[in-house]
């Protein structure tokens, strides 16, 4: 069994656990189930979109550089099968181990028992990085004990459907801005490529000065 320390949050829907855990580690316990009908009377089983596996590999590409950074949370309800039915042995199960300062979790770290509610592709993108070490990156990690499949599904679409897109033009304007400023070494191709656009739209030698949008 493995121990971790863990933060105690108290919300109106319920209690949950923040954990730091290795991306490895992750790898080992958690699974993710797309949403799927499993009757004829319209019976859905899983809450997640279906694993898209060229998004993979550009996460995979995005693990690998010097600017790699996953600061928002796995969120995962633990406790399931991979079929989606409660785990009711104790050996198996999670635990809560709460002391008078410190709160801890206590978990089987070889089998599966976390289902992901949300960053199935954060996650599964470690599996497409070419740094072996990358997989011993610490990930943060917010955790659900025996939360329904009906409310798994409820924060998936909440979280996901309400977030924003962020406009592409304004997501490539944040890269290469301090391009100037960093070793030629610290660059990736995106942020000097970016930069040099920058330069080509604003200097008024350049044949394409404000011609890009």
């Amino acid at each position: 069994m493995k121990k971790t320390r863990a933060l105690k949050v108290s919300q109106p829907l319920t209690n949950f656990y923040v954990v730091v855990l290795k991306a490895n580690e992750l790898l080992k316990i958690a699974f993710s189930e797309p949403l799927t009908y499993i009757s004829d009377t319209g019976e859905l089983k899983g809450n997640q979109r279906i694993i898209n596996h060229s998004r993979l590999k550009q996460i995979g590409k995005y693990i690998d550089t010097v600017e790699m950074t996953f600061p928002n949370s796995i969120i995962l309800s633990v406790n399931y099968n991979e079929d989606g039915s409660l785990i009711t042995n104790h050996e198996k199960r999670w635990k809560i181990i709460e002391n008078q300062d410190e709160t801890f979790l206590e978990f089987n770290p070889n089998i599966k028992s976390a289902s992901i509610i949300d960053g199935q592709h954060r996650l599964n993108g470690f599996k497409y990085s070419e740094l072996e070490e990358r997989r011993d990156t610490d990930l943060v990690c917010s955790i659900f004990f025996d939360l329904p499949n009906p409310y798994q599904a409820y924060l998936f679409a909440t979280i996901n459907g309400n977030q924003k897109r962020v406009d592409k033009s304004l997501a490539l304007e944040q890269f290469g801005y301090f391009v100037a400023k960093e070793e030629s070494s610290a660059w990736t191709p995106e942020k000097l490529a970016a930069n040099i656009t920058r330069k080509m739209n604003f200097n008024k030698g350049s044949p394409l000065c404000n011609k890009i949008n």
